[in-house]
């Protein structure tokens, strides 16, 4: 809460003065209020996808080496985890990249950078010098993928997203599409007599930063 104590008017002028600046000073804050709380429903998915990567991101504080490709993994896999951009940036994880101690360790890094800027048809080019996915990591990598897709197109064709994600059945991809509405991934309607889905809303992905 915030207080103003404002001085005594000496005169009916000088009173009606301070009146028209309390007033001014009221209507900004509520301004104010509504603007953030308008921001804050807007930005609440990324919000909190973003909260459920720091307990990760304070494992990683003390991961180096096996330990820091083992939270990969545990990362990759973690329910309710669509954001990495905060771990990546993290020096035990960006060693990783030039580790060649460690069996897996440029894999895995690589891996989590496709996580966090990639898509789904990314990884199968570069199946061959990455790491297996397990079914926990498949979803959510096609996951992001629609994500991906549904911040370009408003309405996606069962046959697109079919095609990109490998997914034969559409049945499979309709509980995929439902899981990811679950999670604050994405939300919209699956229109499955016309066979396609009608996008509301995709979360934001990490944005990836340019080295100048």
């Amino acid at each position: 809460m915030i207080t103003i104590a404002a001085l005594q008017p000496n005169t009916q002028q000088e009173q009606n003065k301070d009146f028209r600046f309390l007033f001014y000073f009221r209507i900004r804050l509520i301004s104010i209020s509504t603007n953030f709380k308008i921001q804050t429903l807007k930005k609440m998915p990324e919000i909190g996808t973003a909260s459920m990567l720091e307990p990760y991101v304070l494992l990683a504080q003390g991961a180096k080496n096996a330990a820091a490709v083992g939270l990969v993994q545990q990362v990759l896999e973690a329910p309710g985890v669509y954001v990495f951009g905060e771990l990546l940036d993290h020096p035990n994880i960006k060693d990783l990249e030039t580790n060649t101690s460690t069996p897996n360790a440029k894999a895995y890094h690589d891996l989590l950078n496709l996580f966090a800027y990639g898509t789904f048809e990314e990884y199968l080019s570069a199946q061959p010098q990455l790491p297996a996915l397990t079914e926990p990591m498949k979803k959510k990598l096609r996951l992001l993928t629609i994500a991906t897709i549904a911040t370009k197109e408003k309405t996606i064709k069962y046959e697109h997203m079919q095609r990109v994600l490998g997914i034969d059945s559409i049945r499979e991809l309709e509980d995929l599409i439902i899981e990811g509405t679950n999670n604050s991934v994405l939300k919209g309607k699956l229109d499955q007599k016309s066979k396609h889905f009608e996008v509301d809303y995709a979360m934001g992905r990490d944005i990836r930063k340019v080295k100048y």
